[in-house]
């Protein structure tokens, strides 16, 4: 989910991760990208999100997919 921020721009994420390896179990990492001008980071401190942001992202996770097994 984008959202447009005072100096840097967001990229909220429920993100999937997978791995072709057997002993790998699938992870969800939930945080998101800051950047401008195209270029993104992943940042690993806290989000903070509005309820209603909160609850649309987690409604887009769901119906793709991404938290189900």
């Amino acid at each position: 989910m984008y959202q447009n921020g005072s100096g840097k721009d967001y990229w909220k994420v429920i993100q999937r991760i997978e791995n072709d390896d057997e002993d790998w179990e699938t992870h969800i990492r939930v945080g998101y990208y800051a950047g401008t001008d195209g270029e993104w980071s992943w940042s690993s401190r806290p989000m903070m999100l509005q309820t209603q942001m909160l609850n649309e992202l987690y409604a887009q996770a769901v119906s793709a997919g991404i938290l189900t097994d």
